[in-house]
């Protein structure tokens, strides 16, 4: 074990120190390690916050080796928040974890992600809608994400996989406390085909209730949409659908039968308008963008004088595929906001992109 994961893991274990802090203090010292060599009143200074002693307890030290014992023995990789292969998605979660322990391929940061959640009692309905809507967006080759819980998510999972999908399983427990135990021989075979199951908890953390709206935060989260199948009006896949609306994901739900309560949350997600019903996986590809091929390499046209601005914008665009407002101007440095949304509409007026729900960009003309 090196240096920085054993600090890291320190970290992680010592009580009463938040995610947040961990955060601030890794990026503003440099390394985990520096902040052990760091005296308190140095960390209290800098931070201008009380916390407890940093210190490398016997019981502390116990438990990291225990931990890296684990780690070592399964196999799992362990993905920090300040590193390429975390996920990127999730850090709109003011909450996200400072790291994730894992078993499989870091598929986090694919280009189509969408997370799949309902009902633990799915009837053939719900089955035959996961079925159905999972086959039908599968040419675009999105990663399907679930919480690896029965009913919904295990078709989700299953469904994925028989479709030649990447999927992504998210525990509410840790790698050594697989629930439901049902699901172990499906886990087995997510990794064995490539994919991913993840856990932001300890080896040996128990299935506690507190832990599922947690996870229900990275569900919502890691994806670029959420599409709910089945459910009541009440429950962790209302919530989940509750946290992708706030995180400005998509939101898609499954209209059900008026006449079945365990369906009803879905037909209300869509009264509200939080979520745009869907009946085929065709919509969800339209709404995502995801139905017609990125255009492989913008060339300026003959038609059009663009500026050097708009040339880089364009450039931009091209490069992810897809891109909503807000990350353009993220990346816009030399202009503001107003000025990329003027520029913005100048290239729509011409055809050149396209704004989709969500205020998402993209060429559609070379």
């Amino acid at each position: 074990m090196n240096d920085e994961l054993f600090y890291r893991l320190a970290l992680f274990v010592t009580p009463g120190i938040s995610n947040g802090m961990i955060k601030k203090m890794i990026q503003k010292l440099g390394s985990a390690k520096s902040i052990y060599e760091a005296d308190s009143r140095t960390i209290q200074k800098n931070f201008k916050i009380k916390i407890p002693p940093i210190e490398l307890t016997s019981s502390i030290e116990k438990e990291v080796k225990r931990e890296w014992i684990h780690i070592q023995k399964n196999g799992i990789k362990v993905a920090f928040f300040d590193q390429p292969e975390y996920p990127q998605r999730v850090q709109v979660c003011k909450s996200f974890p400072n790291l994730f322990f894992y078993l499989g391929e870091p598929l986090f940061n694919h280009d189509k992600v969408l997370s799949v959640v309902g009902t633990r009692e799915a009837s053939n309905y719900g089955a035959d809608v996961v079925q159905k809507l999972i086959s039908e967006i599968a040419p675009s080759n999105p990663l399907i994400v679930s919480g690896l819980a029965l009913g919904i998510d295990t078709l989700a999972h299953e469904a994925a996989l028989k479709n030649n999908l990447k999927t992504i399983g998210i525990l509410g427990s840790g790698l050594g406390k697989i629930y439901p135990a049902s699901n172990i021989k499906l886990i087995h075979k997510m990794v064995q085909n490539g994919s991913t199951v993840m856990s932001e908890y300890l080896y040996h953390q128990t299935p506690d209730k507190t832990n599922f709206p947690e996870r229900n935060r990275i569900i919502a989260s890691i994806s670029d949409a959420t599409l709910v199948v089945e459910t009541k009006t009440k429950g962790g896949s209302i919530i989940t659908a509750k946290m992708a609306h706030a995180y400005q994901k998509k939101l898609f739900a499954v209209p059900g039968s008026i006449f079945e309560s365990g369906q009803s949350g879905c037909n209300e997600l869509i009264q509200n308008g939080m979520a745009k019903m869907v009946t085929s996986g065709k919509e969800i590809l339209q709404m995502l963008f995801w139905d017609n091929p990125v255009v492989d390499s913008y060339q300026p046209s003959l038609f059009f004088d663009f500026s050097e601005e708009e040339e880089k914008l364009l450039r931009m665009i091209q490069k992810k595929g897809k891109l909503t407002i807000d990350e353009i101007v993220a990346q816009s440095v030399s202009n503001t906001p107003s000025q990329i949304v003027t520029q913005l509409l100048k290239l729509e007026f011409q055809g050149i992109i396209e704004c989709g729900p969500g205020k998402v960009y993209r060429i559609i003309k070379r």
